[in-house]
């Protein structure tokens, strides 16, 4: 039975990848990945663009959205309505980049 390979999250969207970005996707198809879940940082405006970007360029392309743990400290609900369109417009398959961390304490707990 073949397997079909999914790339669950490659932040491709980060500015590390802008002078190489679309060589790194050309390989990762050219290896027998068949898709790229590419997670989008609501708090950075860039990353949402390069996000949309990606997803625009290539069509096995899946964008999420959302506010990483790291970034928790910069959250409002605005966020959160921002998600409800995004998934509304079908922009985005996916809620991704949320969760509880404690581990590194980069944002408060209550956030």
């Amino acid at each position: 039975m073949a397997h079909t390979l999914v790339d669950s999250h490659a932040h491709l969207d980060m500015e590390e990848f802008d002078e190489d970005r679309d060589q790194v996707v050309q390989r990762a198809f050219r290896e027998g990945i068949k898709s790229i879940l590419c997670p989008a940082d609501l708090t950075d405006p860039k990353s949402i663009q390069k996000t949309f970007d990606l997803t625009e360029k290539y069509e096995s392309f899946i964008a999420a959205a959302g506010v990483h743990p790291h970034q928790a400290k910069y959250f409002t609900p605005s966020h959160t309505q921002r998600i409800e369109e995004l998934a509304g417009d079908k922009k985005i398959k996916a809620v991704g980049e949320i969760g509880l961390d404690f581990h590194y304490d980069f944002s408060p707990r209550q956030k």
